[in-house]
């Protein structure tokens, strides 16, 4: 499916990707929205509409690499905004090495 170029937001159902998208969109940019949280995706959709951008959501967890480049084959990306992540709890000194893989994963 191709098309005109999109800006690519990671993260974008919530926090500092959900406002980055609707940035995009009050500059009226063609928004592609991923995120693993569908409903919360629907929403900044609807954010980044009401801004004047256009917008399409993928539901995907960037951490799954075969998933993510078949959801983005032959959409072209102009621009990519990495904005995923996870969230560890507890001193930063306590953190696990398992977690700290986690975190770097995304």
């Amino acid at each position: 499916m191709s098309g005109p170029a999109e800006a690519l937001v990671t993260g974008a159902s919530s926090g500092l990707g959900r406002v980055l998208a609707r940035r995009l969109g009050e500059q009226g940019r063609r928004v592609l929205l991923l995120a693993r949280d569908e409903t919360r995706l629907d929403e900044a959709r609807a954010e980044v509409e009401a801004a004047g951008g256009s917008a399409r959501c993928l539901s995907v967890d960037v951490r799954d690499r075969a998933a993510l480049r078949e959801a983005l084959a032959g959409r072209p990306v102009e621009l990519v905004l990495h904005a995923a992540g996870l969230l560890e709890l507890g001193p930063v000194e306590e953190t696990s090495e398992e977690a700290w893989r986690r975190l770097l994963e995304v």
